[in-house]
């Protein structure tokens, strides 16, 4: 049998027993446009030419395979993350059960892509996972606006049942420069109910994959927005499953910093996001910033966070009530120096969306 198309040309001979347990004996050889396997691996897709030896013998119930497939300057990409490999060349050969990487390089948005390992396949699964990735000066823009230039070793093996995601992640440099507010973007999210992770149908194979993945700055991020001009150094693990991810570690900003919030700026002298929670990501804030207004010191903490809703409190020197303070920081005087009903009714609203970036 002859398969013939644009970049196609396959061939299949052999044959299948349809008695006892149903011997196969088949050969497939020619080349293959990947793009019209793009349907069968769906979200990725594949562009390139495909060489092919293949043989298939044994027992339908354990079929063993011998061959190779050769992928030469192809591309593959996928659109969530938006990730994009080019100029491919890579090569899989199988013997009897186990299936070798014996080539994968390319270029990966900008760096570099190489890839090594193997599984094994028995009883129609995949088992005994080895496989290790390589990645150097790759620029992502993603997620929500964070731009970085990362270097990676990960790898994916097998422990038990269990498929694990590990290796680590350096972020060479990085930016973040969208506007965010902190009531529709920040503290919504931290504040809204924990996924349950439930879902209707769930793959077996992304059901038995468990992270653990670190996360490391080379040098500080720098957050360069509508909240803060800042430098952040993060050390993190991507930890739980694929349904349930979850985060462990620490992100801090770095002293001399700043904060803003209704066009006013704050100092940060410390500022610590923790990640303690193993079933979901929870962070906890320990932020303390200061600013002057008024002939007053004033002292802006953020804390919280987890299972405490995220709080700010005010302080200042010499001592003045909180509202007193938000008096201060949203017209520059204090209440009793407002006069008439009206401009404190207007500061008391204002004061309510002080902190919520509106």
């Amino acid at each position: 049998l002859t398969l013939a198309g644009p970049g196609t040309e396959l061939t299949l001979r052999g044959r299948v027993g349809l008695k006892g347990e149903y011997p196969v004996a088949v050969r497939a050889a020619g080349n293959i446009e990947t793009g019209v396997l793009s349907m069968f691996v769906s979200p990725v897709r594949l562009r390139g030419p495909l060489r092919l030896q293949l043989s298939a013998y044994g027992p339908a119930s354990d079929l063993k395979a011998a061959g190779f497939v050769e992928l030469t300057d192809g591309q593959i990409s996928m659109p969530e993350p938006p990730i994009a490999a080019e100029n491919v060349n890579a090569r899989i050969e199988l013997t009897g059960e186990r299936l070798t990487i014996a080539r994968f390089e390319g270029l990966l948005i900008g760096g570099t892509l190489k890839a090594k390992g193997g599984l094994r396949f028995t009883g129609g699964e995949a088992r005994d996972i080895d496989i290790a990735l390589d990645a150097d000066n790759v620029y992502l823009d993603y997620p929500f606006g964070l731009r970085t230039l990362s270097k990676a070793a990960i790898t994916l093996r097998q422990d038990g049942e269990a498929i694990v995601l590990g290796g680590g992640i350096n972020i060479l440099e990085g930016s973040f420069r969208d506007p965010l507010t902190l009531e529709g973007n920040l503290l919504s999210m931290l504040n809204s109910p924990p996924d349950s992770g439930i879902t209707a149908e769930r793959n077996p194979y992304l059901d038995r994959t468990r992270f653990d993945v670190g996360i490391k700055t080379d040098a500080p991020l720098l957050v360069n927005n509508n909240l803060a001009k800042a430098g952040l150094n993060m050390d993190l693990r991507l930890a739980g499953d694929y349904y349930q991810p979850s985060l462990l570690g620490r992100i801090t900003l770095e002293e001399g910093g700043e904060l803003y919030f209704a066009e006013r700026s704050y100092a940060v002298e410390r500022g610590v996001i923790t990640f303690t929670s193993e079933q979901k990501i929870e962070p906890t804030f320990d932020i303390l910033a200061r600013t002057r207004t008024a002939g007053h010191d004033i002292s802006l903490q953020i804390s919280g966070g987890g299972a405490e809703k995220v709080q700010t409190t005010l302080t200042s020197e010499p001592p003045a009530s909180e509202p007193d303070i938000l008096a201060m920081l949203i017209t520059g005087k204090s209440l009793d120096d407002i006069r008439g009903n009206d401009a404190a009714s207007m500061a008391g609203r204002q004061a309510l969306s002080y902190f919520a970036g509106s």
